[in-house]
């Protein structure tokens, strides 16, 4: 809680890095504790990316526009999901199936 960084969010995207944990986990063929310590792991570090994210937000956004700034940012987060599912078939046809989930063939 003392953690102070001076760059917060150069912080909150290093540590959202830890999601690709578990679905390497799975691909790598770990065993399920190892996958359970990486899911932790991510979801750890998701705590601390919207902890540094939303602090940031209110200390560098003005109060009157902090509302608007918000819905923009869960806009386009949640707008740039439904483009990613239609991009992953596509791209699963181009370079394989098991290319994709990083499978052995």
């Amino acid at each position: 809680m003392r953690l102070r960084p001076r760059h917060p969010l150069r912080w909150a995207v290093s540590v959202s890095c830890t999601l690709a944990l578990p679905p390497m986990a799975f691909a790598a063929g770990l065993p399920i504790p190892a996958i359970a310590a990486a899911a932790a792991l991510a979801g750890t570090g998701i705590i601390v990316f919207y902890g540094l994210f939303t602090t940031t937000l209110q200390r560098q956004v003005p109060e009157q526009a902090l509302s608007r700034v918000s819905s923009y940012d869960w806009f386009a987060s949640l707008a740039t999901y439904p483009v990613g599912l239609a991009v992953a078939g596509p791209v699963a046809a181009a370079l394989g199936v098991h290319t994709v989930l990083w499978e052995p063939a």
